[in-house]
Order: C-alpha cells, then sequence, then structure tokens
C-alpha cells in the first residue's frame, strides 16, 4: 500500500512540473522609440515589449510599467 501512495505522489509531481517550468519566461526585451522620456512633457514613445520562451514569442502576456516614487 505505501508504494501505491508513493508512485501516485511521484506521478503527480511529475505531471504538474513541466508546465510550471514552461511558463517562466527566458527573456524580456524592452525597446522605446526615444532613448530617453521625461514623465509629464508633451513628448509620445512607442514602449515595445517582446517575452520570450527559449526562441518562441509568448503572446497575449499582461504587462505593467510603474515609476518608483522616490524618482
Amino acid at each position: 500500500m505505501k508504494y501505491w501512495i508513493f508512485g501516485c505522489l511521484l506521478l503527480s509531481v511529475i505531471m504538474v512540473t513541466p508546465p510550471a517550468g514552461a511558463q517562466i519566461p527566458d527573456q524580456v526585451d524592452i525597446t522605446g522609440s526615444t532613448p530617453w522620456l521625461v514623465a509629464g512633457g508633451g513628448e509620445r514613445a512607442t514602449i515595445s515589449v517582446e517575452v520570450l520562451d527559449g526562441t518562441t514569442p509568448l503572446a497575449g502576456l499582461d504587462v505593467a510599467f510603474s515609476v518608483d516614487a522616490a524618482y
């Protein structure tokens, strides 16, 4: 009976591990249309974010930008 429980636990860990590891991106590239942007200024910029899992781009991810209040 102990081996059956151990086998079921081991199988569940093996089945859960690959999907969890696939959700961590390998590379995040952030590019902008201007090298410097001042908040509150009249300039506009286009910011692009590309998230890669190995060499495969990941689509449909939520991206949040924030500013540190100390600056």
